[in-house]
């Protein structure tokens, strides 16, 4: 069976932020959910994400199928649990991080240090988001095209909110005053 995983795979966040650098703004569209959402768009650990990668033997990313070997599972989970992120996720980061430490055949389980360095590569990716972000924001007072992205993707965030639950509640912190009156 297949899974789809469109809404969880990221492109490396790493890559997007150097194309940013080097003045590459067709990478940022692209990119534009996640540079909307941010950091939320890591998911946590999901019944559905975790029954996905047991019960299935490919996910599907955008038409490409990624199989899903038996033996990462066990790495996965822990990876998951670790990092409190969605199974999913954790399959496509902990993937990503073997192949960039050119490691050979995944183990069963993962070592303290191993955790250690999946967790720093999983805060590198994050960090990198935030840095494309920080990039956009400056090279949009200086560039048209990056202006024209950011507009684009601001506008998408008016005109679809994202993270506000089914309750109607703001996914924005409320101001202080606001809490009193709640209270």
């Amino acid at each position: 069976m297949v899974y789809q995983a469109d809404g969880l795979w990221w492109h490396p966040h790493i890559k997007v932020y150097t194309s940013c650098v080097e003045g590459d703004a067709s990478a940022l569209r692209k990119h534009a959910t996640w540079l909307l959402d941010l950091v939320a768009k890591f998911k946590p650990p999901s019944d559905e994400s975790r029954s996905a990668l047991e019960k299935n033997t490919h996910l599907e990313v955008s038409g490409k199928k990624a199989a899903i070997e038996e033996r990462l599972r066990g790495p996965v989970l822990q990876v998951s649990q670790h990092l409190s992120l969605d199974q999913v996720q954790s399959f496509f980061l902990f993937k990503r991080w073997w192949k960039d430490e050119g490691r050979g055949t995944a183990p069963e389980r993962l070592g303290a240090s191993d955790l250690i360095k999946v967790t720093e590569y999983y805060f590198a990716e994050r960090l990198h988001l935030l840095k494309t972000a920080e990039e956009v924001l400056i090279r949009a007072q200086e560039e048209s095209e990056t202006k024209e992205i950011l507009k684009d993707i601001i506008q998408q965030g008016f005109e679809k909110p994202r993270g506000a639950k089914a309750t109607g509640r703001s996914p924005w912190p409320r101001r202080q005053d606001d809490r009193r009156k709640a209270g």
